[in-house]
């Protein structure tokens, strides 16, 4: 769906799981934002934010192809964040961008 984020044209997903679980997915264009590298850990050859918000979310932050992409979920359990970076690791494989003729 079209989404604004602070000004930013972008689109989202939102994708619930098995579990009742809700994944956001949401790709914005525009400068630049930074991204610190504390709190990045390593998910198979990527390196993105992670954060768990004291709201009860977890973020997953990164940068991809001039873009800034973020995904929001209730998964905040030690378990439940190892199912978000799988998760993450899924849609970052399938989004990579491949020179194909």
């Amino acid at each position: 769906m079209p989404t604004v984020v602070e000004g930013r044209r972008g689109m989202s997903l939102v994708y619930r799981d098995r579990d009742g679980h809700t994944v956001v997915y949401v790709i914005a264009s525009g400068p630049i934002v930074p991204i610190p590298e504390r709190g990045r850990v390593q998910i198979e050859r990527w390196r993105p934010l992670l954060r768990k918000e004291s709201d009860g979310f977890s973020l997953i932050v990164w940068r991809q192809a001039g873009l800034v992409c973020v995904m929001a979920s209730d998964l905040v359990s030690e378990g439940d964040v190892g199912r978000f970076k799988q998760y993450f690791a899924k849609v970052r494989a399938s989004t990579e961008l491949s020179k194909r003729y």
